[in-house]
Protein backbone atom coordinates (compact mmCIF):
# COMPACT_ATOMS: atom_id res chain seq x y z
CA UNK A 1 0.00 0.00 0.00
CA UNK A 2 1.39 3.14 -1.16
CA UNK A 3 1.81 6.27 1.19
CA UNK A 4 -0.69 8.94 1.65
CA UNK A 5 0.51 12.79 0.32
CA UNK A 6 0.42 13.83 3.83
CA UNK A 7 2.87 11.01 4.97
CA UNK A 8 4.99 11.68 2.18
CA UNK A 9 4.87 15.50 2.82
CA UNK A 10 6.04 14.28 6.41
CA UNK A 11 8.92 12.43 5.13
CA UNK A 12 10.33 14.45 2.95
CA UNK A 13 10.28 17.10 5.93
CA UNK A 14 12.07 14.71 7.99
CA UNK A 15 14.41 14.06 5.38
CA UNK A 16 15.03 17.83 5.24
CA UNK A 17 15.49 17.93 8.63
CA UNK A 18 17.67 15.51 8.76
CA UNK A 19 19.78 16.67 6.03
CA UNK A 20 19.84 20.72 7.94
CA UNK A 21 20.96 18.74 11.28
CA UNK A 22 23.78 16.66 9.52
CA UNK A 23 25.09 20.27 7.78
CA UNK A 24 25.01 22.09 11.13
CA UNK A 25 27.22 19.36 12.37
CA UNK A 26 29.29 19.34 8.98
CA UNK A 27 29.88 23.34 9.85
CA UNK A 28 30.40 22.60 13.36
CA UNK A 29 33.05 20.42 12.49
CA UNK A 30 34.86 22.45 10.60
CA UNK A 31 34.66 25.35 12.84
CA UNK A 32 35.91 23.43 15.46
CA UNK A 33 39.11 22.34 13.37
CA UNK A 34 39.41 25.92 12.52
CA UNK A 35 39.52 26.91 15.81
CA UNK A 36 41.99 24.01 16.47
CA UNK A 37 44.14 25.54 14.18
CA UNK A 38 44.82 29.03 15.06
CA UNK A 39 45.36 27.59 18.39
CA UNK A 40 48.20 26.00 17.41
CA UNK A 41 48.93 28.91 15.00
CA UNK A 42 49.15 30.96 18.29
CA UNK A 43 51.14 28.52 19.93
CA UNK A 44 54.20 28.64 16.73
CA UNK A 45 54.14 32.43 16.72
CA UNK A 46 54.36 33.01 20.60
CA UNK A 47 58.09 32.60 20.75
CA UNK A 48 58.62 35.22 17.83
CA UNK A 49 56.17 37.52 20.29
CA UNK A 50 58.09 36.68 22.82
CA UNK A 51 61.25 37.59 21.04
CA UNK A 52 59.64 40.48 19.83
CA UNK A 53 58.92 41.83 24.20
CA UNK A 54 62.62 40.62 24.52
CA UNK A 55 63.77 42.99 21.76
CA UNK A 56 61.94 45.73 23.36
CA UNK A 57 63.03 45.38 26.69
CA UNK A 58 66.97 45.46 25.06
CA UNK A 59 65.78 48.34 23.47
CA UNK A 60 65.22 49.68 26.76
CA UNK A 61 68.43 48.28 28.17
CA UNK A 62 70.60 50.46 25.69
CA UNK A 63 69.03 53.85 26.50
CA UNK A 64 69.35 52.96 29.70
CA UNK A 65 72.39 50.63 30.83
CA UNK A 66 73.18 49.62 34.46
CA UNK A 67 74.60 46.74 36.48
CA UNK A 68 71.71 44.04 35.75
CA UNK A 69 72.09 45.01 31.59
CA UNK A 70 75.02 42.39 31.35
CA UNK A 71 73.30 39.60 32.48
CA UNK A 72 69.98 39.57 31.02
CA UNK A 73 71.82 40.59 27.63
CA UNK A 74 73.69 37.12 27.41
CA UNK A 75 70.37 35.71 28.49
CA UNK A 76 68.22 37.29 25.59
CA UNK A 77 71.57 36.00 23.01
CA UNK A 78 71.45 32.44 24.21
CA UNK A 79 67.86 32.62 23.75
CA UNK A 80 67.40 33.68 20.78
CA UNK A 81 70.54 32.60 19.01
CA UNK A 82 68.90 33.01 15.41
CA UNK A 83 66.80 36.44 15.97
CA UNK A 84 69.10 39.15 14.38
CA UNK A 85 68.08 41.73 15.99
CA UNK A 86 68.47 40.81 19.49
CA UNK A 87 72.00 39.20 18.79
CA UNK A 88 72.69 42.92 16.91
CA UNK A 89 71.95 44.30 20.04
CA UNK A 90 73.80 42.06 22.25
CA UNK A 91 76.80 42.72 20.62
CA UNK A 92 76.50 46.09 20.92
CA UNK A 93 75.62 46.48 24.72
CA UNK A 94 78.58 43.66 25.80
CA UNK A 95 80.75 45.40 23.65
CA UNK A 96 79.87 48.64 24.78
CA UNK A 97 80.15 46.80 28.82
CA UNK A 98 83.34 45.44 27.67
CA UNK A 99 85.54 48.72 26.35
CA UNK A 100 84.41 50.48 30.05
CA UNK A 101 86.14 48.82 32.48
CA UNK A 102 88.02 45.56 33.41
CA UNK A 103 85.47 44.92 36.06
CA UNK A 104 82.88 44.81 33.35
CA UNK A 105 84.80 42.06 31.95
CA UNK A 106 85.02 40.07 34.32
CA UNK A 107 81.12 39.69 34.53
CA UNK A 108 80.98 39.17 31.32
CA UNK A 109 83.09 36.28 31.72
CA UNK A 110 81.09 35.26 34.87
CA UNK A 111 78.07 35.11 33.31
CA UNK A 112 79.81 33.14 30.04
CA UNK A 113 79.36 36.13 27.78
CA UNK A 114 82.43 34.90 25.33
CA UNK A 115 80.37 32.18 24.13
CA UNK A 116 77.48 33.71 22.55
CA UNK A 117 79.79 36.69 21.26
CA UNK A 118 81.43 33.36 19.22
CA UNK A 119 78.26 31.95 18.28
CA UNK A 120 76.88 35.28 16.87
CA UNK A 121 79.99 35.53 14.57
CA UNK A 122 79.07 31.40 13.11
CA UNK A 123 75.47 32.34 13.06
CA UNK A 124 75.52 35.63 10.85
CA UNK A 125 78.56 35.36 8.76
CA UNK A 126 77.38 37.96 6.54
CA UNK A 127 76.35 40.54 8.49
CA UNK A 128 78.76 43.30 8.78
CA UNK A 129 77.12 44.83 11.90
CA UNK A 130 77.49 41.97 13.89
CA UNK A 131 81.17 40.97 12.70
CA UNK A 132 82.74 43.99 13.77
CA UNK A 133 80.99 44.77 17.20
CA UNK A 134 81.49 40.91 18.00
CA UNK A 135 85.18 41.46 16.45
CA UNK A 136 86.08 44.29 18.83
CA UNK A 137 84.27 42.50 21.69
CA UNK A 138 86.67 39.80 21.40
CA UNK A 139 89.40 42.07 21.07
CA UNK A 140 88.89 43.21 23.92
CA UNK A 141 88.58 40.45 25.95
CA UNK A 142 91.55 39.36 24.41
CA UNK A 143 94.02 41.97 25.53
CA UNK A 144 92.47 41.29 29.30
CA UNK A 145 93.56 38.13 31.14
CA UNK A 146 95.48 35.52 29.26
CA UNK A 147 92.88 32.93 30.49
CA UNK A 148 90.61 34.58 28.20
CA UNK A 149 93.01 33.71 25.11
CA UNK A 150 93.04 30.29 26.40
CA UNK A 151 88.95 30.56 26.42
CA UNK A 152 88.12 31.82 23.18
CA UNK A 153 90.78 29.00 21.66
CA UNK A 154 88.24 26.37 23.67
CA UNK A 155 85.57 27.57 22.32
CA UNK A 156 86.73 27.92 18.71
CA UNK A 157 86.64 31.84 18.87
CA UNK A 158 89.65 31.74 16.05
CA UNK A 159 87.96 30.25 12.88
CA UNK A 160 85.42 33.12 13.08
CA UNK A 161 87.64 35.93 13.82
CA UNK A 162 89.78 34.73 10.51
CA UNK A 163 86.76 33.73 8.31
CA UNK A 164 85.30 37.65 9.23
CA UNK A 165 88.51 38.95 7.35
CA UNK A 166 88.27 36.51 4.74
CA UNK A 167 84.67 37.11 4.35
CA UNK A 168 85.05 40.98 3.96
CA UNK A 169 88.62 41.78 2.65
CA UNK A 170 87.69 45.66 2.40
CA UNK A 171 86.30 46.24 5.29
CA UNK A 172 89.00 48.32 7.09
CA UNK A 173 87.17 48.23 10.65
CA UNK A 174 86.64 44.28 10.51
CA UNK A 175 90.57 43.51 9.44
CA UNK A 176 91.62 46.28 11.94
CA UNK A 177 89.62 44.03 14.66
CA UNK A 178 91.04 41.27 13.16
CA UNK A 179 94.75 41.92 13.40
CA UNK A 180 94.43 42.87 16.70
CA UNK A 181 92.61 40.30 18.86
CA UNK A 182 95.21 37.91 16.62
CA UNK A 183 98.12 39.88 17.90
CA UNK A 184 96.18 39.43 21.38
CA UNK A 185 95.53 35.76 20.88
CA UNK A 186 99.03 34.44 19.32
CA UNK A 187 100.75 35.56 22.83
CA UNK A 188 99.76 31.63 23.88
CA UNK A 189 101.89 28.97 22.45
CA UNK A 190 99.22 26.89 21.14
CA UNK A 191 97.33 29.64 19.93
CA UNK A 192 99.92 30.73 17.39
CA UNK A 193 99.57 26.88 16.13
CA UNK A 194 95.70 27.50 15.45
CA UNK A 195 95.87 30.78 13.97
CA UNK A 196 98.40 29.18 11.59
CA UNK A 197 96.67 25.93 10.79
CA UNK A 198 93.08 27.43 9.68
CA UNK A 199 95.38 30.03 7.81
CA UNK A 200 95.48 33.39 9.86
CA UNK A 201 98.88 34.02 9.09
CA UNK A 202 97.70 34.43 5.23
CA UNK A 203 94.94 37.21 5.94
CA UNK A 204 96.78 39.22 8.29
CA UNK A 205 99.21 39.93 5.87
CA UNK A 206 96.56 40.13 3.13
CA UNK A 207 95.31 42.90 5.27
CA UNK A 208 98.70 44.55 5.61
CA UNK A 209 99.14 44.80 1.71
CA UNK A 210 95.60 45.73 0.86
CA UNK A 211 95.71 48.80 3.64
CA UNK A 212 99.05 50.07 3.36
CA UNK A 213 98.18 54.06 4.56
CA UNK A 214 96.05 52.16 7.45
CA UNK A 215 98.19 52.52 10.24
CA UNK A 216 96.35 50.78 12.37
CA UNK A 217 96.25 47.52 10.67
CA UNK A 218 99.81 48.14 9.96
CA UNK A 219 100.72 48.23 13.86
CA UNK A 220 98.53 45.32 14.66
CA UNK A 221 99.41 43.43 11.89
CA UNK A 222 102.97 43.86 12.69
CA UNK A 223 102.53 43.04 16.04
CA UNK A 224 100.25 39.97 15.37
CA UNK A 225 103.10 38.57 13.22
CA UNK A 226 105.61 39.33 16.44
CA UNK A 227 103.86 36.85 18.63
CA UNK A 228 103.07 34.35 15.44
CA UNK A 229 106.36 34.22 14.59
CA UNK A 230 107.97 32.97 18.28
CA UNK A 231 107.31 29.87 16.68
CA UNK A 232 109.55 28.15 14.19
CA UNK A 233 106.96 26.89 11.81
CA UNK A 234 105.48 30.06 11.88
CA UNK A 235 108.48 31.96 10.70
CA UNK A 236 108.83 29.97 7.83
CA UNK A 237 105.18 30.59 6.95
CA UNK A 238 105.61 34.20 7.24
CA UNK A 239 108.31 34.35 4.92
CA UNK A 240 106.70 31.67 2.10
CA UNK A 241 103.71 34.31 2.17
CA UNK A 242 105.94 37.07 1.73
CA UNK A 243 105.23 38.44 4.98
CA UNK A 244 108.33 40.40 5.74
CA UNK A 245 108.03 42.60 3.07
CA UNK A 246 105.00 44.33 4.06
CA UNK A 247 106.59 43.96 8.15
CA UNK A 248 109.59 46.21 6.21
CA UNK A 249 107.25 48.58 4.40
CA UNK A 250 105.25 49.53 6.86
CA UNK A 251 108.54 50.55 9.29
CA UNK A 252 109.49 52.51 6.19
CA UNK A 253 106.20 54.38 5.15
CA UNK A 254 105.66 55.17 9.30
CA UNK A 255 109.10 56.30 10.49
CA UNK A 256 107.42 58.39 13.53
CA UNK A 257 104.74 55.86 14.94
CA UNK A 258 106.31 54.29 17.43
CA UNK A 259 104.17 51.23 18.10
CA UNK A 260 104.60 49.82 14.22
CA UNK A 261 108.44 50.62 14.97
CA UNK A 262 108.41 48.59 17.46
CA UNK A 263 106.63 46.21 16.75
CA UNK A 264 108.76 46.23 13.41
CA UNK A 265 111.83 45.36 15.32
CA UNK A 266 109.89 42.73 17.51
CA UNK A 267 108.48 40.97 14.54
CA UNK A 268 112.28 40.86 12.42
CA UNK A 269 113.47 39.86 15.53
CA UNK A 270 111.60 36.77 16.06
CA UNK A 271 111.87 35.81 11.75
CA UNK A 272 115.24 36.55 11.54
CA UNK A 273 116.06 33.70 13.81
CA UNK A 274 115.69 31.52 10.65
CA UNK A 275 119.00 31.37 8.26
CA UNK A 276 116.78 31.79 5.33
CA UNK A 277 114.87 35.05 6.52
CA UNK A 278 118.04 36.47 7.50
CA UNK A 279 118.95 36.87 3.99
CA UNK A 280 115.94 37.65 3.47
CA UNK A 281 115.72 40.54 5.62
CA UNK A 282 118.82 41.68 4.24
CA UNK A 283 117.75 41.73 0.42
CA UNK A 284 114.81 43.88 1.23
CA UNK A 285 116.54 46.25 3.48
CA UNK A 286 115.32 45.47 6.79
CA UNK A 287 118.60 46.05 8.23
CA UNK A 288 118.19 49.33 7.27
CA UNK A 289 114.50 49.93 8.51
CA UNK A 290 115.89 48.55 12.04
CA UNK A 291 118.91 51.31 12.66
CA UNK A 292 116.79 53.78 11.37
CA UNK A 293 114.25 53.11 13.74
CA UNK A 294 116.45 52.70 16.71
CA UNK A 295 118.54 56.00 15.49
CA UNK A 296 114.48 57.82 15.37
CA UNK A 297 113.51 56.51 19.31
CA UNK A 298 116.95 56.82 21.59
CA UNK A 299 114.76 56.99 24.93
CA UNK A 300 111.91 54.27 24.01
CA UNK A 301 113.62 51.28 25.79
CA UNK A 302 111.00 48.36 23.43
CA UNK A 303 112.67 49.66 20.54
CA UNK A 304 116.00 49.72 21.32
CA UNK A 305 115.33 45.81 23.43
CA UNK A 306 114.21 44.59 19.98
CA UNK A 307 116.61 46.48 17.61
CA UNK A 308 119.30 45.23 19.66
CA UNK A 309 118.32 41.97 19.78
CA UNK A 310 116.99 42.12 16.15
CA UNK A 311 120.50 42.51 14.88
CA UNK A 312 122.10 39.73 17.35
CA UNK A 313 120.16 37.27 15.26
CA UNK A 314 121.22 39.26 12.10
CA UNK A 315 124.66 38.95 12.70
CA UNK A 316 125.06 35.25 12.77
CA UNK A 317 125.19 35.95 8.60
CA UNK A 318 128.44 37.12 7.65
CA UNK A 319 126.97 39.49 4.94
CA UNK A 320 124.12 40.71 7.20
CA UNK A 321 127.28 41.85 9.51
CA UNK A 322 129.24 43.82 6.94
CA UNK A 323 125.99 45.77 6.00
CA UNK A 324 125.13 46.14 9.75
CA UNK A 325 128.92 47.70 9.79
CA UNK A 326 128.38 49.67 6.69
CA UNK A 327 124.85 51.18 8.12
CA UNK A 328 126.51 52.37 11.18
CA UNK A 329 124.54 49.92 13.36
CA UNK A 330 127.65 49.64 15.88
CA UNK A 331 126.91 53.51 17.02
CA UNK A 332 122.98 52.28 17.31
CA UNK A 333 124.13 49.46 19.35
CA UNK A 334 126.51 51.62 21.59
CA UNK A 335 123.97 54.18 22.20
CA UNK A 336 121.34 52.00 23.28
CA UNK A 337 123.92 50.03 25.54
CA UNK A 338 124.47 53.73 26.98
CA UNK A 339 120.97 54.60 27.00
CA UNK A 340 119.73 51.69 29.12
CA UNK A 341 122.09 50.71 31.17
CA UNK A 342 120.21 48.90 33.43
CA UNK A 343 118.58 46.79 30.98
CA UNK A 344 119.98 43.31 31.44
CA UNK A 345 118.49 42.04 27.60
CA UNK A 346 120.21 45.63 25.66
CA UNK A 347 122.95 44.82 27.41
CA UNK A 348 123.34 41.12 26.50
CA UNK A 349 122.18 41.50 23.24
CA UNK A 350 124.20 44.51 22.79
CA UNK A 351 127.82 43.15 23.90
CA UNK A 352 127.37 39.85 22.05
CA UNK A 353 126.41 41.47 19.06
CA UNK A 354 129.12 43.81 18.77
CA UNK A 355 131.74 40.98 19.70
CA UNK A 356 130.55 39.33 16.55
CA UNK A 357 130.63 42.56 14.67
CA UNK A 358 134.26 43.17 15.55
CA UNK A 359 135.48 39.89 15.17
CA UNK A 360 133.91 39.94 11.46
Amino acid sequence: MSDSPKEIDLKENQNKKDEEINQLKQTIKKQKNKIKKMKKELEIFKPERKAHQDLENFKSQISNLNENSIEETIKYMKQYPINQKIQENGCFILQKFAKENEDNQIEIKKFNGIEPLINVMNNFPNNEDIQIKASEALLIFSGGLKKNNIEIRNLKGIEPIIKSMNNFPNNQVIQEKGCGALLNIAADNENRIEIRNLKGIEYIIKAMYNFPNNQVIQEKGCGALLNIAADNENKIEIRNLKGIEPIIKSMHNFPNNKDIQKYGCGALLNIAADNENKIEIRNLKGIESIIKSMNNFPNNEDIQKYGCWALKNLSFNKENRIEIRNLKGIEAIIKAMNNFSNNQVIQENGKWTLEKLQNN
